[in-house]
Parts: structure tokens; sequence; C-alpha cells
């Protein structure tokens, strides 16, 4: 093969490349799937309007918030406080999300803050 025949090829493979390329992200955005761990908390099981369904929803909240957190190198420092900054900070979204006074109060009780609605307001 000659020189201009190779050279040729290769622009035309790298113009195919290209358009497939331009044609692909035309026809689907790109999806950014979380990076995040997930894991699933059931209760559907559990009377959440009950003090003992709102102690086991609690503790699976925990569970789970330990779950998606805990490194296994938890012998490093920084690791360790990364780890538990996570998981305190998954259980308080979870259970700000899930908007039960009870469980909210329940939180508050267990880390020995004062809830966000009560410090905000004062």
């Amino acid at each position: 093969m000659t020189t201009s025949i190779q050279r040729s090829i290769s622009t035309s493979f790298i113009a195919l490349a290209l358009a497939v390329v331009a044609s692909h992200a035309a026809a689907a955005p790109p999806s950014h799937p979380s990076l995040e761990p997930r894991v699933t908390v059931r209760f559907g099981d559990l009377n959440t309007s009950s003090v003992e369904g709102i102690r086991v929803l609690y503790g699976r909240i925990n569970d789970a918030a330990r779950a998606v957190c805990d490194s296994g190198a938890l012998w490093y420092p920084s690791v360790y406080w990364t780890s538990k900054e996570c998981y305190r900070a998954t259980v308080d979204q979870v259970v700000a999300k899930l908007g039960l006074p009870a469980l909210s109060a329940l939180n508050s009780a267990a880390t020995h803050r004062a809830p966000a609605l009560q410090a905000r307001n004062r």
C-alpha cells in the first residue's frame, strides 16, 4: 500500500469513528449513574405509629448506614472519621427524608443533638 492510500484510509476511519461517536451522543444523553452505594431499607412490615416500630426502623436505618459507609479500614484515623461522618450524614438524611416526627425525635435523642428545626428557630 502506498502512503497516500494509507492516509486516505486512516482519515476515512477517523472520520467514521467521529461520526459514530457524535451520532451516539446525539441519540442518547449520557447517563450519570450514582457512584454512591445504595441499600434499601424496607419497613412496610412495621407500625411506624408505635414506639417499637420506630425503634426497629431506626435500627434498620443505622444498620444500612453502617453497611454503606464502612470502608473496612477503620484503623486509619482519616478513614475512621470519614466513615463516621458518612454514617451520621446518611442517617440524618434518611430520617429527614422520611419525615416521621417520632423518628426525628429518636434520632435527636440518640445523637444528643437538638432537632434542626428547633435549632433554627432559636
